[in-house]
């Protein structure tokens, strides 16, 4: 799985998703993001569709821009599961009670 892969994986996005609002097959935009086929109409497509720069997502140089988008990505879910937690186990009631060790 590519960087990109990764990207859309995290954001919950499937290439039915990207194909839809892009107006272009599904095979066609999974065949630009795993990198076999290079068409540059609809490389720039998925791009704006991610809102992402078309120049630094695909080719030469991609694998850090994208490397940094996916870790921003993971730390913002990171911070919305941690938010989620919080707001559904605030009260110290609703806490699962600890266990005590028993020595049988």
């Amino acid at each position: 799985m590519n960087y990109l892969q990764q990207l859309i994986k995290l954001r919950k996005l499937t290439f039915h998703d990207i194909a839809k609002g892009t107006g272009y097959g599904y095979h066609s935009i999974q065949k630009a993001i795993t990198g076999d086929r290079k068409p540059v109409k609809i490389r720039e497509a998925i791009a704006c569709y991610l809102q992402v720069d078309s120049s630094k997502a695909f080719g030469r140089g991609s694998a850090m821009y994208l490397r940094h988008l996916v870790a921003m990505e993971a730390n913002k879910q990171a911070e919305i599961l941690k938010q989620e937690f919080l707001k559904k186990y605030s009260d110290s009631a609703t806490l699962p009670a600890k266990r005590t060790a028993v020595n049988v």
